[in-house]
């Protein structure tokens, strides 16, 4: 049964036929004083049942790809939900409303986001600001000169100009 040339000092496995049944055994020595006792296991079951492994490797593949998904589903679901005012305040801003702002809580990268769109919208508001101070300044200096020439036409338009003002 033990094939040729093996060396019975260690255990042993090996496919052996055995009243034309193909088993597998396990060749196990034990030495004693007068010699070694060689104790054979044999089994015709498979070592490894792989028809089964390959079934639970399946079912555990499938298991794992869906909870990959259902944590990627959650995870999508939250961040969705920290940009979601980010995106409104956007439009809003789009929509003229400069004063409008965004929660800052966290340290992630989307709480760096929030800041930075908080520092645009100051600075967006402040160039607003800026821009209205600039153009009430501008009017009133230009209304200043308009007046005049407006007043000095009419008086000319009047003939209460003397003749002698109207060259200047």
């Amino acid at each position: 049964l033990v094939p040729e040339g093996i060396d019975l000092g260690r255990p042993y496995s090996f496919e052996a036929e055995i009243d034309g049944e193909q088993v597998a055994a396990i060749a196990q020595p034990f030495r004693l004083e007068r010699g070694t006792l060689v104790v054979l296991i044999g089994t015709n079951l498979e070592l490894i049942p792989w028809a089964e492994v390959v079934v639970r490797f399946g079912w555990a593949l499938a298991l794992g790809i869906l909870l990959a998904a259902v944590l990627a589903a959650g995870l999508a679901r939250r961040l969705s939900r920290r940009v979601d005012p980010l995106q409104q305040a956007s439009r809003d801003i789009a929509d003229g409303d400069f004063g409008t702002r965004v929660e800052v809580s966290g340290s992630d990268e989307i709480t760096e986001v929030a800041k930075a769109f908080n520092e645009m919208a100051w600075q967006l508001e402040a160039a607003r600001v800026r821009e209205g101070e600039f153009l009430v300044s501008v009017s009133h200096d230009l209304r200043t000169p308009l007046t005049t020439i407006a007043g000095y036409a009419e008086a000319m338009q009047e003939g209460r100009v003397d003749a002698s003002d109207l060259e200047r």
